[in-house]
């Protein structure tokens, strides 16, 4: 268990930068409207472990980078917003999309659900 363990525990606390954005929009994941993330760095720090532990669960091996793209854009009245976006891990074993569904809470905070693609 503890050996099983261990790789998560560092690839989840490693320090991650995506790479920079692809130029043409067939390098984008299915159902992308278009490159980045509506996150501002506190949100994308606090939902990036449970995105790097969707990509690990779904066969992710190593992440050498990875990129953000938005699926829908902001929608609903302020303290009710939403939004998902995609966010891709290319790993040393390919590449995994996890989708980021973002929720607006009435307390001014946000919270996140990290799925597989398609579900």
């Amino acid at each position: 268990m503890k050996k099983a363990l261990f790789p998560f525990i560092l690839m989840s606390c490693a320090i991650f930068s995506f790479a920079k954005e692809p130029s043409s929009s067939k390098e984008w994941p299915a159902g992308a409207i278009r490159n980045g993330t509506l996150g501002n760095p506190t949100l994308v720090h606090d939902a990036m472990l449970a995105a790097r532990g969707q990509a690990t669960v779904m066969g992710c091996d190593q992440v050498k980078d990875g990129r953000f793209f938005v699926k829908k854009d902001v929608s609903g009245k302020p303290g009710e917003r939403v939004w998902e976006e995609i966010w891709q891990f290319q790993c040393t074993n390919g590449n995994y999309n996890v989708e980021m569904e973002f929720m607006e809470s009435k307390q001014g905070g946000v919270t996140f659900r990290a799925a597989p693609e398609g579900k």
